[in-house]
């Protein structure tokens, strides 16, 4: 067959591919300029087992995007990089803290000190708590996503999986570049790098990135009232050092400025928890439901928050073929803003403020032999150690509450509440990869974890005189046995039966509580290189999760017990292929997950505040699904992705009150923000213009099924209206990204024109229960702009 016709038979494929899979979508290699050279796909160089290999040649299920992926696709934000990830879910959250979901794992609790099921690295760096990772998606070299437990390498807590922001280096020569955006909601970015040698063995790289833009949200109850107002400045410092050839260190010091409002949701139905509720409260009309409608109290929500990070690595060559590496990283993070948590232009339940405060320390140390070895090995241990401290005083003197205790001759005007935990984490690993043949690896790695927790709650009352919950429980709910109440005292009952930190069984008091536990996560696994382009792999993994004290404020000790604790044992396998000259890359994988003790946010009936937060272990849950990725360059100018992963997961055992207050048996119920089917599609095609100038354009198209915010979603809480709406579905979506532009072919000038969700798709992915309100949280509009980037080096 002629070269010709090959071409006229990829071309036809090429576009029968394109038309017939029209609904499904990937994440694929970005598109390059023609080069009659170098057809086919570019590879991608990961570090999922800490070590840099080849994509297609890492027997486990791994996602990577370079660099001029995230740049066409102007991914800015956590929210962006689901975008990108079949299996990965984000839900926004009551206390403007992003939670991710991947395969059916994930822990949904919105307390600063709530560790993710999903861990985020930068450069392998840890950041242990999901509020400090808002501001790292900027300056990449790269985003690897790991699929499924990553407790053996990666370490604890990402039972769900891990994602690891590559961040741009710096370089032995000069390098410097800058762009700006403008686009709609009078959307301003600016973002600009220097790098390069300061001698000959010291680079050093600063960036700095900038972002404003209007308030896109637009008030129910007050026409030109908007919110979403977006103001942050960050910035970065890399300096590397090599002191000899067998040294190298990097120091990055970098900051963050957010005075972000964070998003109002939409009130979506009532839920009054107490008797009496006050006629303003009742007359709230329901949002529209429309991608910008919502509402807040006036001067509300507003954002104030600090992060600031140090980390050093170090690598260096002890003797031959044996490199020790060091990882030090120290975070610290100040919040202090007010969030609208029901929606409401009343206060029914609103902090003002929620203060906060992380201090996160990390330090890893470990071994490792040579890549070119025929057995491969690392050995290591970390420590970290964290300190959260969250204070918050909620508004509530619109809520049914306080019109109830009213009525008794009690009323208030909201409570106070803080936290103080401290964690410590201490664990050593191995891993060991050991090629028996040549095409046959056989792997196994171990890590044990110590783990320690203790939390210090307690709610209280304010302002004396006006506020007089304090009174209520003290003269009331406990006869008067425990003296007067004054302010500061903490009044939530022990009622857990048992002494909890010097408080008898119901007693009101501070509750003071400690956790210890260990385990054992694993990983064993065999590789095959059927051929050089085909990997056939299998992988055995145990991975952990450590139990978590939630940040909730109650007047029940019970709602501050710890969950224990969760574990995946997690059955994978998965093939990878380079085809047609390595113009087609397909990758497919099947996984079984028996998930143990998965940690949920459930609900539990308080005497006077009714349904309120809680937190618990679900006995059993199973995760079973497949994966399927293909990745095209059929043409020269034409790049084709498309991914499509199936995920099942379920609950086996579970008898209680969910998130949205129904008490059921809930076995074989949803896992929430889990869609059952996700697809993507990606195409980016480039075309030669002039001698000089490439055009180019792109359409991503992103599908997901219906899901569920609280196991048993598809079931409404019993006192909740209106009852016509499933009120805790999240319903499926598509959304429909494009861009168009034209590039220098030495890529010294880039302009593209993008939308993002550009025929305005309203959806939703988060849906919170609040005192008497249910809300939901919806995606951005359409959203519509042009990017201009210069580089020079």
């Amino acid at each position: 067959m002629s070269t010709n016709r090959i071409n006229e038979c990829l071309r036809a494929c090429s576009i029968y591919l394109f038309l017939s899979m029209n609904g499904l979508a990937q994440s694929g290699a970005p598109a390059e300029p023609p080069n009659s050279a170098n057809t086919g796909l570019e590879e991608i160089v990961v570090t999922a087992t800490k070590r840099e290999e080849n994509l297609n040649r890492v027997g486990e299920t791994v996602q990577a995007f370079t660099a001029d992926t995230l740049r066409d696709l102007h991914v800015s934000s956590p929210a962006d990089v689901t975008n990108l990830v079949p299996g990965l879910t984000y839900a926004a959250t009551e206390n403007n803290t992003p939670v991710y979901t991947l395969r059916g794992v994930g822990y949904f609790e919105a307390s600063l000190a709530a560790y993710p099921a999903v861990t985020v690295y930068a450069d392998e760096m840890p950041f242990p708590f999901m509020a400090l990772a808002k501001h790292a998606v900027y300056d990449l070299d790269q985003i690897e996503v790991l699929k499924g437990p990553q407790g053996t390498v990666f370490g604890q807590n990402s039972t769900g999986g891990a994602i690891n922001y590559i961040q741009a280096k710096p370089t032995k020569s000069f390098d410097a570049g800058a762009s700006v955006t403008y686009g709609r909601f009078n959307e301003i970015q600016t973002e600009a790098f220097v790098s390069g040698p300061l001698t000959d063995n010291l680079q050093a790289r600063l960036t700095l990135r900038d972002e404003h833009e209007e308030g896109w949200q637009q008030s129910n109850s007050r026409p030109g009232d908007t919110n979403g107002k977006v103001n942050n400045t960050m910035g970065r410092l890399q300096v590397a050092y090599q002191p000899t050839d067998n040294a190298r260190f990097l120091l990055n010091v970098n900051a963050s400025k957010d005075n972000t409002q964070p998003q109002a949701p939409q009130f979506l139905a009532f839920y009054i928890q107490d008797p009496v509720a006050s006629p303003l409260l009742l007359s709230q009309k329901l949002s529209p439901m429309n991608d910008r409608a919502a509402d807040w109290i006036p001067g509300e929500p507003w954002g104030d928050t600090t992060t600031y990070q140090t980390s050093l690595r170090g690598d260096i060559d002890i003797v031959s073929g044996i490199t020790l590496t060091s990882l030090t990283s120290y975070i610290s993070y100040q919040q202090r803003q007010r969030e609208s948590w029901d929606g409401l232009p009343i206060p029914d339940s609103d902090p003002d403020p929620d203060d906060g405060s992380i201090n996160s320390f990390y330090q890893e140390l470990r071994f490792a032999n040579s890549s070119s070895e025929s057995t491969r090995w690392i050995l290591g241990g970390n420590y970290g150690r964290s300190r959260v401290d969250q204070n918050t005083q909620t508004i509530a003197s619109d809520s049914s509450t306080n019109a109830t205790l009213g009525l008794l001759g009690f009323p208030y005007t909201g409570v106070t509440g803080y936290s103080l935990q401290t964690m410590r984490n201490v664990a050593g690993f191995a891993n060991i990869e050991q090629d028996v043949l040549p095409n046959v690896t056989l792997k196994a790695g171990a890590r044990y974890t110590d783990s320690e927790a203790t939390n210090t709650s307690c709610i209280t009352g304010s302002n004396p005189g006006q506020n007089l919950l304090g009174n209520f429980f003290y003269d009331v709910t406990y006869g008067g046995k425990f003296g007067p109440y004054y302010q500061g005292r903490c009044y939530a009952n022990n009622n857990t039966g048992q002494t909890i930190g010097g408080i008898a069984p119901n007693t009101p008091g501070q509750f003071n509580d400690s956790q210890d536990e260990n385990n054992v996560s694993w990983l064993i696994g065999a590789d095959w290189r059927v051929e050089p382009e085909l990997l056939l792999y299998t992988n055995i993994a145990k991975g952990y999760k450590a139990g978590d004290f939630a940040a909730l404020f109650s007047s029940s000790f019970v709602s501050y017990l710890p969950v224990k604790q969760e574990s995946i044992l997690s059955y994978e396998v998965g093939v990878k292929s380079t085809m047609l000259d390595h113009r087609l890359q397909a990758n497919a994988a099947a996984f079984y997950y028996d998930y143990t003790d998965k940690q949920v946010h459930t609900k539990i009936v308080d005497p006077l505040f009714g349904v309120i937060d809680s937190i618990q272990n679900i006995p059993k849950s199973t995760v079973s699904g497949a994966e399927l990725e293909l990745t095209a360059r059929p043409v020269e100018e034409l790049t084709i992705g498309l991914a499509f992963t199936y995920t099942h997961a379920y609950i086996d055992q579970f008898v209680g009150i969910n998130a949205a207050g129904v008490e059921a048996n809930f076995a074989g119920a949803q896992m929430p923000y889990t869609p059952r089917y996700q697809a993507d599609l990606n195409l980016n095609y480039t075309h030669a213009l002039t001698g000089k100038l490439n055009g180019f354009a792109g359409a991503q198209v992103n599908q997901r099924s219906g899901t569920v915010a609280v196991i048993g979603g598809d079931v409404n809480p019993a006192g909740a209206t209106p009852k016509s709406v499933c009120l805790f579905c999240i319903n499926g979506y598509t959304t429909v990204d494009m861009q168009v532009g034209a590039a220098t072919k030495d890529d010294h000038w880039r302009m593209s024109v993008w939308g993002k969700n550009i025929f305005d798709k309203y959806y939703w992915n988060n849906v919170n229960v609040s005192q008497d309100s249910i809300a939901r949280y919806t995606g951005m509009p359409a959203t519509f702009g042009i990017t201009v980037n210069y580089r020079y080096r």
